[in-house]
């Protein structure tokens, strides 16, 4: 789906300035904060923005060697500009989004009712709890 005019303007303000809700303030005709986060919101899910980002950094240089570069900058000697070492983090955070450099978080639920147990035998409770496991087991793999 091509983007639209605002979407544009949106990619090109946030890629200058690294904060969605003042990209939203400028893109887009709304002077309310809560409305123009809930619009960076709502681009920064969709995957042609998220794409189109990835794509835009990527053209200014700001793969993953530059972002562990000024990481370490940072770390080392803090930003002697305008802009405080909180601002550049919070930058290097956005790229780091925007590359899916987090690594995935993966959960599982485990409900065990103790209770169909209580009429059975040891050798019929050890066999369910076998079942049990190895079905455990199994999700465990699957989410890896």
């Amino acid at each position: 789906m091509p983007l639209t005019p605002k979407r544009r303007k949106f990619i090109k303000e946030y890629a200058l300035g690294g904060d969605a809700t003042e990209a939203a303030l400028k893109s887009y005709n709304t002077t309310s904060r809560v409305n123009a986060r809930n619009i960076a919101y709502a681009n920064l899910s969709n995957p042609d923005v998220v794409n189109e980002l990835e794509l835009t950094f990527r053209k200014l240089g700001y793969d993953s060697d530059y972002i562990a570069s000024r990481l370490n900058n940072v770390i080392e000697k803090g930003i002697n500009e305008k802009a405080t070492v909180a601002d550049a983090l919070r930058g290097l955070e956005t790229m780091i989004k925007v590359f899916d450099y987090y690594p995935t978080q993966k959960r599982a639920n485990l409900n065990v009712n103790i209770n169909p147990y209580e009429n059975l035998s040891y050798k019929e409770i050890v066999s369910e709890l076998r079942k049990t496991r190895e079905a455990t087991e199994k999700l465990l793999k699957d989410l890896e």
